[in-house]
């Protein structure tokens, strides 16, 4: 199947599950937005079995593979996707299937790291979803979870997404199944910028308008790393949290 020519492979699914080679020229910032998430998580694989929950087209999942893993899975719910993943993002040390996040078909204790970005959002059941990585992962494994920060993210906009995360409520429902070791945040906005990209966009009603103004306006004044929330300077908001937490003993 020639994924790059298919007509039924439509923006809606390249943008959620992010597909590189097809992303439309308004969502390129989109993909170094996710790339380093990949590329920070990518500093704690070596030699560890890892597992990619929600892995979309399977970039991400290849890129922890190159960083030395010693094997990924990449598990989406979508079989459409997990044959992009194969075709485009095969490694040696990869396998992609298709799975529920809220019923991984792994035995316990099994996964050193478990890595979910952009998942947590979209699942109704998201406790259940913590509590299946808990179940995987070995005694002191280590989970890297992402979610927009809801100060910035605006769901009229996503049809995908079921739940907004504040820090406190994220941490509270983290604190149910790890140990947090760092908060993280991703691209800084500062919050006199953000008043005035909500002021710009309130009074737009057509939804992909409103989300091409407000996704254009935020990255024009968003920062680009990813650094833990601490150092953050003080006016400036995160669009993305990504908590690095541990397994309950």
């Amino acid at each position: 199947m020639d994924y790059m020519r298919d007509s039924k492979i439509d923006n809606k699914w390249v943008m959620e599950r992010l597909v590189p080679e097809r992303v439309p020229w308004y969502g390129k910032k989109t993909i170094s937005d996710h790339l380093a998430r990949y590329q920070f998580a990518a500093q704690l694989v070596s030699n560890k079995k890892v597992l990619d929950i929600a892995c979309g087209s399977g970039y991400g999942t290849q890129l922890l593979a190159r960083a030395g893993a010693s094997q990924v899975i990449g598990i989406d719910i979508s079989q459409t996707t997990i044959n992009y993943a194969k075709e485009k993002y095969s490694h040696p040390k990869v396998k992609f299937v298709i799975g529920d996040a809220c019923k991984i078909n792994l035995t316990d204790n099994c996964m050193d790291i478990v890595v979910s970005f952009e998942t947590l959002e979209h699942l109704q059941n998201y406790q259940t979803f913590l509590s299946e990585i808990h179940r995987i992962l070995k005694p002191k494994g280590i989970c890297l979870i992402s979610t927009p920060n809801n100060l910035l993210s605006d769901e009229t906009c996503n049809e995908f997404h079921l739940h907004q995360f504040s820090q406190a409520q994220f941490l509270k429902d983290l604190s149910k199944h790890f140990k947090l070791l760092d908060l993280y945040g991703q691209k800084p906005m500062h919050s006199g910028y953000l008043n005035l990209v909500r002021n710009i966009t309130a009074k737009i009603s057509h939804k992909f308008i409103k989300w091409f103004i407000d996704s254009a306006l935020k990255c024009m004044f968003r920062g680009v790393k990813i650094q833990k929330i601490e150092t953050i300077k003080n006016g400036f908001v995160p669009a993305f949290f990504i908590a690095k937490c541990q397994k309950y003993d």
